[in-house]
């Protein structure tokens, strides 16, 4: 043996009675508290994406939900005049976003200009405006192929979807009687 003096190593932690300690209850309690957490996250997350509508296909169109309401026979003359016409689509989408962006990246300048500014918010405006444009003129073509009872659910649809919609089938918000232009 050793001349060395045993020494005490202190006191031991407290135990439940099986020999574990408090610190590692905690530790259980802890990692328990996380997973539930995580778990519901993960719930969470998955229940919310069962309310996303689906993706868009590769080229899907419905503006706002007006397409997707109409009858089958002019929801297909519809989609394929998209078809026909999207490049022109793409083009005034890619320009409205070009646009977009450099309205935000006036704003956030550091060394803010208003004639920037304003010569970005004037591009949006005429990005916006060719886009109409192309919807437009698309639907001018489409009058003629679509018919009276196409045009009439098409309008109908827009003027629900666009808030101008009585329920009576009357015309939009702000026309008819009682109204006035200069309101």
């Amino acid at each position: 043996m050793t001349d060395e003096p045993v020494t005490d190593p202190g006191p031991r932690p407290p135990t439940n009675g099986n020999g574990r300690s408090r610190r590692w209850r905690w530790v259980l309690v802890v990692s328990l508290v996380l997973n539930v957490f995580l778990g519901g996250a993960m719930i969470g997350g998955w229940a919310s994406a069962l309310n996303r509508p689906p993706p868009p296909q590769a080229f899907d169109v419905s503006f706002g939900g007006i397409v997707g309401n109409l009858p089958a026979d002019v929801r297909g003359v519809m989609r394929q005049a998209f078809l026909e016409e999207r490049e022109l689509f793409w083009a005034a989408a890619d320009a409205v976003r070009t646009a977009r962006r450099d309205v935000y990246d006036a704003l956030i300048a550091d060394d803010f200009s208003e004639e920037a500014m304003a010569a970005a918010l004037a591009s949006l405006r005429q990005a916006t405006v060719d886009a109409q444009a192309v919807v437009h003129n698309m639907m001018v073509r489409l009058g003629h192929e679509l018919g009276p009872e196409g045009r009439a659910a098409l309008a109908d649809a827009a003027n629900r979807r666009f808030g101008g919609h009585h329920g009576d089938g009357g015309p939009p918000r702000g026309h008819g009687p009682g109204r006035s232009d200069d309101r």
